[in-house]
């Protein structure tokens, strides 16, 4: 649990698993307003790169909901963080052990963004305002020139 939002893991008896993120305390527009920025800018990158992300599955950027609060379910990727890996901080101090570092340097490089592909994803900012004001603005995000 953050201190914006309380998370859970909801595992399923088909051995799925989703993440349920809901906004705490109440929200105001400020917390709205960013959740519906990470939401679409999730979108986006799991469109247009192969940094995994996980799947949004459903969101509520307001309390007029069933749940009652803003919320995110979303895709559980299971994984651990490279600050809790290899005995955590107080082994490695935030180093890769040596063992590990072309493993780890070549997974990076395949998940690494182009130049051009961190330029555009720039424009998702730019573009995120239209979309939170307009119902079919999705259609106008534009990367690499190209209408999505």
């Amino acid at each position: 649990m953050g201190g914006l939002n309380i998370v859970r893991r909801l595992d399923f008896h088909d051995g799925t698993s989703w993440v349920a993120r809901l906004q705490l305390p109440k929200p105001c527009p400020d917390s709205l307003q960013r959740l519906m920025n990470e939401i679409h800018t999730i979108q986006v990158i799991r469109e247009q790169t192969r940094i995994p992300v996980p799947e949004i599955f459903a969101y509520g950027a307001s309390c007029n909901n069933a749940i009652g609060v803003a919320f995110m379910i979303m895709e559980f990727i299971p994984a651990d963080t490279a600050m809790d890996s290899f005995g955590g901080w107080s082994v490695h101090r935030g180093k890769t052990p040596p063992q590990f570092r072309k493993t780890f340097y070549s997974a990076m490089t395949e998940i690494q963004v182009s130049r051009e592909d961190l330029c555009n994803i720039k424009l998702i900012f730019r573009r995120l305002e239209v979309l939170s004001n307009s119902p079919t603005a999705e259609s106008s995000i534009q990367l690499g020139g190209k209408a999505k």
